[in-house]
This record gives structure tokens, C-alpha cells and sequence, in this order.
């Protein structure tokens, strides 16, 4: 137990080291705020809903039993991670059709920084499992950091697709929301965070968190959106 609790906390420390690193650094919301950095409070709640992958740990490692420490095998939680890497990597070789399996690998290897290989592992998962909208949605957000929090293109269009999948989705559309709001498409934005907000109690740590961009996002809805990479999300 004690070797599966240091591997879930290693692997939900680089989640946050690789998630949170951008910090937010080239976020300009609205030509309204070009000239100044999102507000604290943006940036933390936002910041709330990329913790979720962090509980993709649990997803990655399993269940506790799984986890098989053996006599005279290096037990440290950068080895045992490894060590339950490589067996996710043998489970995709021997069967490559294997979509949890991928996904798992595909989330293990961005915990860790080995971003080529995550985004293949990922790409291999979508085509075995194009309605999984966890899987849909942490694939988006991985690709969002590697472009500076960068959500056009391509994250866009997998957080859609999570949403077709699931509509009530939260973490798909907390970044729908904020994918809309970085390109000033305000009404997409409004109608992703009330979606979310409908979900969410009232006192919950990110409905708090949002209420600010919210507000703006509700004066400038009717703006001129700016060209995007896909529409709303949120059908």
C-alpha cells in the first residue's frame, strides 16, 4: 500500500508540475484587457479545473493489488513508475486494440513529461475510443500546455467532441468555456460556464472561482466573436 500511495502522489505532482507550468503567462482575454494579465481569480479557478487530471492517477495505477513489488526490485517512486510504465507498454504491445490500456499509458506518459510519446499513446486511444469524453477532454488539455494554454485548433475540436459525448461534462466545459473566451467569442463562453454552473453547487470552489470572467464574458457577449477554429461547444 504504501509503495501504491508514493506512486499516486508522484504521478499527481508532475500532473500539476506539467499542467501549471505555463501559469498563465500569454492569456489576453478580450481586446478590452489586452493590455493587462487575466485576473488572479480567472486564473485560479481555471487552475482548479486542470487538478482533475491529477486524479487521473488513480485511473492510471488502479487498484492497489496491481501493483506488485517483487524481492531485490528498487521500490522508489520514480522506479515503481517506471516499473508500472513499462507494463503499461508491454499490455499495448500485446494488445494493441486495447483502448483503457492506452489511455492509461497515454495519461502515465504526460505525468511524466514524455510528451511525443503521450500524444501518440493518446491519439491511438481516440481512434479506439472516440466517445470517451475523459479521455477526449485530457487529450485536449495536454496539447493546450504544450502550446502555452493554447486551446484553437485541434483542443477545440476534442473538447466538441467530448461534449456531443457528454454534455454535462465539467471539465470540458470549464476549457470549452475558456477556449471560447480567449478568441472573444463571449456567448459561446456564457453558455459553457452557465452550463457548468447549472452543475456545480453554488459554493463549490470553481463556480466561486468563475463568477468574474463569467460577469465579463456576460457584458461583452455581444461582441463580434473572432474567427475560431470551431464553434461553440456547447450544442
Amino acid at each position: 500500500m504504501t509503495a501504491f500511495i508514493a506512486i499516486a502522489a508522484l504521478i499527481g505532482l508532475c500532473s500539476w508540475g506539467l499542467l501549471l507550468r505555463p501559469a498563465w503567462r500569454r492569456t489576453h482575454a478580450s481586446a478590452a484587457l489586452a493590455a493587462e494579465r487575466p485576473s488572479r481569480g480567472l486564473r485560479a479557478g481555471l487552475a482548479l479545473v486542470l487538478a482533475a487530471v491529477t486524479i487521473a492517477g488513480y485511473a492510471l495505477i488502479g487498484s492497489p493489488e496491481k501493483v506488485t513489488v517483487r524481492p531485490g526490485v528498487p521500490t522508489t517512486p520514480t522506479e515503481q513508475v517506471d516499473a508500472l510504465l513499462r507494463q503499461l507498454e508491454k499490455r499495448v504491445d500485446q494488445a494493441p486494440d486495447d483502448g483503457q490500456a492506452w489511455s492509461e499509458l497515454a495519461r502515465g506518459l504526460t505525468a511524466v513529461g514524455r510528451i511525443p510519446e503521450a500524444t501518440t499513446a493518446f491519439r491511438r486511444a481516440v481512434a479506439l475510443r472516440p466517445t470517451d469524453p475523459d479521455l477526449l477532454t485530457d487529450f485536449a488539455d495536454m496539447l493546450a500546455v504544450q502550446k502555452d494554454r493554447d486551446l484553437s485548433g485541434e483542443p477545440t475540436q476534442l473538447l466538441e467532441q467530448a461534449l456531443r459525448a457528454d454534455p454535462k461534462h465539467l471539465k470540458a466545459l470549464a476549457l470549452s468555456g475558456m477556449a471560447a473566451f480567449k478568441r472573444e467569442d463571449f456567448a459561446a463562453a456564457v453558455t459553457a460556464w452557465e452550463a457548468l454552473m447549472k452543475i456545480l453547487p453554488a459554493d463549490n470552489a470553481l463556480v466561486v472561482q468563475l463568477r468574474e470572467p463569467l460577469e465579463h464574458a456576460r457584458a461583452r457577449r455581444g461582441a463580434t466573436a473572432k474567427p475560431a477554429a470551431a464553434a461553440s461547444p456547447v450544442r
